[in-house]
């Protein structure tokens, strides 16, 4: 399944001026980038508005965006979460692990390539590889996995916006599929989400995939007067935009 990204303008817009101009574009004008959600500012206009970026932590848009990053750090630093409820293979229950990956961490090099390798098998490798380290345009995108006995099986990115969590790119390795892998690592992510004081989680979805999405893990297509244009929330073609409130 290829999910072709097409952008969104408001991720390039400056979030004081509300703009990019097109002088902007010609003279190659950088925007600072928030290091949580991504969204842009001029550095002019953080300095009218008397914010600084610190060179040790980059920049954060609020202190939200700053608490959020720091707690996903942390969460990073955590050994593998046990997951309670198992899934049934062959004949016998398998009970997952699933983590955060932190792709700063050497040590952790040889599992990046691992969710890199499985994810590939949905999405393009070249995807993949920015998707798991947050290159643009998928800079702020997390990674969470599933491992049964130490082997990755299921990735989910994801990127928080305030209250809002996006869901991003989802993918279980083809011999694991069926065996509701991927719920229980949704399950265990919503839990996570809800403790950082997430509301409302939205996520792209093909056609195909639609039904999986609304009636197992209920979600429900977003109407169209929702708007979403203060969050830099990615877009696809041909993808239907579903969200479910976890409060």
């Amino acid at each position: 399944m290829a999910m072709i990204y097409y952008g969104t303008n408001v991720s390039r817009a400056c979030i004081f001026c509300r703009g990019r101009t097109f002088l902007d574009e010609i003279q190659h004008v950088p925007l600072i980038a928030c290091e949580q959600c991504d969204r842009r500012a001029h550095h002019s206009c953080l300095n009218t508005v008397g914010l600084q970026e610190d060179p040790s932590r980059g920049w954060f848009c609020t202190s939200r965006c700053a608490t959020l990053n720091f707690l996903l750090r942390e969460q990073m630093l955590n050994s593998p979460i046990k997951i309670n409820i198992p899934v049934l293979h062959k004949q016998r229950y398998d009970y997952l692990t699933w983590s955060l990956l932190d792709v700063t961490n050497d040590t952790q090099q040889a599992k990046i390539q691992e969710t890199i390798e499985v994810l590939g098998t949905t999405f393009s490798k070249e995807v993949a590889q920015r998707v798991v380290k947050g290159l643009d345009p998928y800079r702020g995108l997390y990674t969470a996995i599933a491992e049964s006995q130490g082997r990755v099986v299921s990735v989910t990115t994801f990127r928080l916006h305030d209250h809002i969590a996006e869901i991003a790119f989802v993918t279980t390795v083809l011999l694991r599929r069926r065996q509701r892998i991927c719920e229980r690592l949704m399950e265990a992510l919503e839990n996570f989400l809800k403790v950082l004081g997430v509301e409302e989680i939205v996520l792209h979805s093909t056609s195909r995939a639609l039904p999986i999405w609304t009636n197992t893990f209920g979600y429900e297509r977003v109407p169209s007067s929702r708007s979403f244009e203060d969050y830099n929330i990615l877009q696809f073609e041909s993808t239907i935009t579903c969200r479910k409130f976890i409060i």
